[in-house]
C-alpha cells in the first residue's frame, strides 16, 4: 500500500471555534464591566464625602455668581440625584433674615458632560414629592406634591417637568427660559445696563400671593388642572400657552359643572397679547362657548365669537359678588361679538343678538315685569347703544323698540319709537295690584327723545283702549294720568273705548282730542299735565264735555254748559268744576254725578207723554236736583206770596136831599 492510499484525519470545524472564542469575550467583558462597576461604586462610595465637598463649592460658586443666597440642612449625597439638601430656604439678600422661597426636598447633580463641553457649569435639578412655601411679607403660597425634572446649564433654564398642587390647583409646568437678554436688547442698552443683574431682593412676589388667593376651589370631585410650557420669543418677551380644565368645582361661590380654556400669548403683537382660541363653560347645566383675545396693555378684550345659552345676568353677579336686580329665569340664547375696552367703554364696539324663549324680570318700584321672548340686536358703538327690531311680550301683550340710548353720557338721554299693543287691562291691573275686575286691550305709540329727568321728554304719540266694558287705565305711569283722571264709569255691560293723540314737549304732556266714548255718552277732553310733578296745585288743567244720548242728551242739548267741566288740580286730586254755573262749588265724583244726571234725565222722561214736555220737565228735574249734584245743599223752597191787602170799601156819600 503506498502513502497516497493512507488515510488523513478530519479538521475541526470552524464554527463551534467562532462560538467558543465568542462565549470566552461576552464572559471577559461582563465580569470586567462589573469588576468596573464595583470599582467604581466603591470609589464613589469612599469619595462620596470629597464629591460632595466639590459639589456644594461649584454649585456656592455658581450661586454666589448669580447673588442667590441660600440655606440648608442635612446634605448629602445620592448615586442617582447627586448633592441632595433638605429645608433649602431662598433669602433676598446676603443677610439671610428675609426668606422668598423654602424647599422641603431638593437635588443637585453636576453634569460632567455638558459643564466640560460648553465650559459652564451643567446642573440637573430634581424635587421628589417636595413641598415649596413663597413668602412676601406676612402672607405666603404654597406648593404640595412637587415633582421637578430640570436643567440648569449656561444660561439656559430647561424645566422638563414641574408637577404639583398650587393650594388646591393642580399644575402642570415646564418651560425653555434663557436666563440673559436677547442680542438686540443687549445691543440697545448701555454697559452698565449690560452688567446690572436684577436682585432677588427686588424680585415681586405679590401676584403670585394674590394668584393663590385666586385659585381656592371647593373641589367635588378632582381638582381643577393648569398645563402651560413657558418660553422667550426672539425679542425676549415671555411666551406662553396652556390649558385649563376641570368638573364640578365652585369658584368664589360659584358652582362650574365643566371648564375648559385654552390659551397662548402671540408673539406676532408688539404689546402683550393673550389668545384664547377655544373656551367652554357650563354653568347651571347651560353652556356658553367663545374665542377671543386679551390685549393687557390697552385693557381689551376682543371677542372673535361668543355663543351662549348659559345666565350670563347670574354669572356675571356671582362673579362681581354683586346682586344684579334685573334677572332672567330663562336666560336666551345670545351671540356677541366685537370688542370691550375696559380702560374706556366708550370706545367699545359689540354687536349682540338674542333669540329663542326666554323670560327677563325687570323690578319697577315693589312690583316685579316680565318681559318675555325678547328677540332683537343690539349694537354699543362710540358710547351708544342701538337697535333696529328689539321685541318682547310684556303683560299678555307685545312691545316693540327702535332707537338708541347714550349710557355713557349724563342723564342717559335716549330717543326713538316705543309702541305696545294688545295689553289686556285685566294684566295692567293684576300687575298695578288694583284688584278690580277689567276688559279691554291697550294700544299705546310714542315716538320721541328723553333722558333721566322728565323736563327731557319731548315727542308725540297714540294711546287706545278698544273692547272695553268698563274704561279705566289702571297703569303706564305719569304719561296717561290725564286718561285716568277722565276716565268716567260707564255701564259695566256696554262696550268703551279710548283714543287720543298727544304730545310732550319738556316734560309737560298736551292732548286736543282725547275722545272717550260709550252707549250713552260720548265725552270730548283737552287740556295738559306736568308729567315732571305731577303733585303741584296747577299740574293738571283740563277741560271735559260730555254728549249723551236718548232722553238725556235731547236734555242736556237745551241747557248749553250743563255737561261742560273744568279741572284744575294736582294729578291725582283734580277738583272739576262745572263751566256753565262754577260758583256751585267743586264736583266730586264726576262718574256718579255722571250717574245722577241721567237718572235725573230718565226720571223725568218717565214723567211726561209728550217729547214736547220733556226739555221743560227734565230742566225743572235738574234744577231740583242740581244742587246736591254739584255738591251744595237743596236749595230752599221760596217763601210763600204774602196776602195781598183788600181795598177799605169805598165810603158811600148820601145823596143830596132834593130842593123843592
Amino acid at each position: 500500500m503506498t502513502s497516497t492510499d493512507s488515510t488523513t484525519p478530519a479538521e475541526t470545524p470552524p464554527t463551534k471555534n467562532k462560538r467558543g472564542l465568542l462565549f470566552r469575550l461576552v464572559r471577559f467583558c461582563f465580569v470586567a464591566g462589573l469588576v468596573l462597576t464595583l470599582a467604581a461604586a466603591a470609589t464613589l462610595f469612599f469619595a462620596r464625602g470629597w464629591i460632595s465637598e466639590k459639589t456644594q463649592a461649584v454649585l456656592a460658586a455658581e450661586l454666589d455668581r448669580r447673588g442667590i443666597h441660600v440655606d440648608y440642612s442635612n446634605p448629602r449625597y445620592s448615586l442617582t440625584r447627586g448633592f441632595v439638601v433638605s429645608d433649602l430656604t431662598l433669602f433676598r439678600s446676603a443677610e439671610k433674615t428675609k426668606p422668598l422661597f423654602a424647599f422641603s426636598d431638593i437635588a443637585a447633580r453636576i453634569d460632567p458632560v455638558k459643564t466640560f463641553s460648553t465650559k459652564k457649569a451643567a446642573v440637573h435639578v430634581t424635587g421628589r414629592d417636595a413641598s415649596l412655601v413663597a413668602t412676601e411679607g406676612e402672607e405666603t403660597a404654597a406648593f404640595s406634591q412637587i415633582n421637578l425634572d430640570a436643567d440648569l446649564h449656561g444660561d439656559l433654564l430647561e424645566i422638563h417637568r414641574l408637577r404639583g398642587l398650587f393650594e388646591t390647583l393642580k399644575v402642570d409646568l415646564s418651560a425653555d427660559l434663557p436666563l440673559q437678554r436677547s442680542a438686540g436688547q443687549n445691543a440697545s442698552s448701555t454697559p452698565g445696563e449690560q452688567s446690572q443683574k436684577k436682585r432677588l431682593s427686588e424680585l415681586n412676589l405679590v401676584p403670585l400671593i394674590r394668584f393663590a388667593k385666586e385659585v381656592q376651589f371647593d373641589v367635588r370631585s378632582a381638582f381643577p388642572k393648569l398645563e402651560a410650557h413657558f418660553g422667550r420669543n426672539n425679542s425676549g418677551r415671555l411666551t406662553v400657552e396652556g390649558r385649563f380644565t376641570g368638573e364640578n368645582f365652585s369658584w368664589k361661590g360659584v358652582p362650574t359643572d365643566r371648564i375648559d380654556l385654552q390659551f397662548a400669548s402671540r408673539a406676532d403683537t408688539p404689546t402683550p397679547v393673550i389668545e384664547f382660541p377655544a373656551f367652554d363653560l357650563t354653568y347651571q347645566g347651560k353652556n356658553l362657548s367663545a374665542a377671543g383675545l386679551v390685549d393687557l396693555k390697552a385693557g381689551k378684550v376682543t371677542v372673535a365669537k361668543l355663543d351662549s345659552s348659559a345666565d350670563i345676568l347670574a354669572l356675571t353677579g356671582a362673579l362681581l359678588g354683586k346682586e344684579i336686580p334685573v334677572r332672567f329665569t330663562t336666560p336666551p340664547r345670545l351671540n356677541l361679538e366685537g370688542a370691550y375696552i375696559w380702560k374706556s367703554p366708550k370706545a367699545s364696539r359689540l354687536t349682540a343678538r338674542f333669540s329663542e324663549e326666554n323670560a327677563l324680570i325687570v323690578p319697577i318700584g315693589e312690583r316685579e315685569l316680565s318681559l318675555n321672548n325678547i328677540q332683537g340686536t343690539l349694537t354699543l358703538s362710540e358710547g351708544t347703544v342701538a337697535t333696529e327690531d328689539l321685541k318682547a311680550a310684556v303683560l299678555d301683550g307685545a312691545a316693540a323698540f327702535a332707537g338708541s340710548i347714550r349710557p355713557f353720557d349724563e342723564g342717559a338721554p335716549y330717543q326713538g319709537a316705543l309702541s305696545a299693543s294688545g295689553i289686556p287691562l285685566a294684566s295692567i291691573a293684576a300687575f298695578t295690584g288694583s284688584g278690580k275686575e277689567r276688559s279691554g286691550h291697550l294700544n299705546l305709540s310714542f315716538d320721541g327723545s328723553g333722558a333721566k329727568s322728565l323736563t327731557a321728554l319731548n315727542g308725540a304719540g297714540a294711546i287706545e283702549v278698544a273692547d272695553a266694558r268698563f274704561i279705566t287705565i289702571p297703569m303706564f305711569g305719569r304719561i296717561v294720568e290725564i286718561f285716568k283722571t277722565l276716565t268716567l264709569r260707564f255701564n259695566k255691560e256696554s262696550p268703551s273705548g279710548l283714543t287720543a293723540n298727544y304730545a310732550v314737549t319738556n316734560g309737560v304732556l298736551s292732548t286736543e282730542d282725547l275722545v272717550i266714548s260709550s252707549e250713552g255718552v260720548v265725552i270730548g277732553a283737552q287740556g295738559r299735565i306736568n308729567l315732571a310733578d305731577t303733585a303741584t296745585p296747577d299740574a293738571a288743567q283740563l277741560k271735559a264735555k260730555a254728549k249723551f244720548g236718548g232722553l238725556v242728551g235731547a236734555a242736556t242739548s237745551k241747557i248749553t254748559g250743563l255737561a261742560e267741566m273744568e279741572g284744575v288740580g294736582p294729578v291725582r286730586d283734580v277738583k272739576w268744576r262745572p263751566t256753565l254755573v262754577p260758583t256751585l262749588g267743586d264736583i266730586k265724583n264726576l262718574p256718579e254725578k255722571i250717574e245722577q244726571i241721567t237718572g235725573a234725565v230718565k226720571n223725568a222722561g218717565g214723567q211726561v207723554k209728550d217729547i214736547d214736555q220733556l226739555p221743560k220737565a227734565v230742566a225743572g228735574e235738574l234744577l231740583k236736583r242740581l244742587p246736591g249734584i254739584l255738591g251744595g245743599k237743596p236749595a230752599a223752597p221760596p217763601p210763600p206770596p204774602a196776602p195781598a191787602e183788600t181795598p177799605p170799601p169805598p165810603v158811600k156819600t148820601p145823596p143830596a136831599p132834593a130842593t123843592p
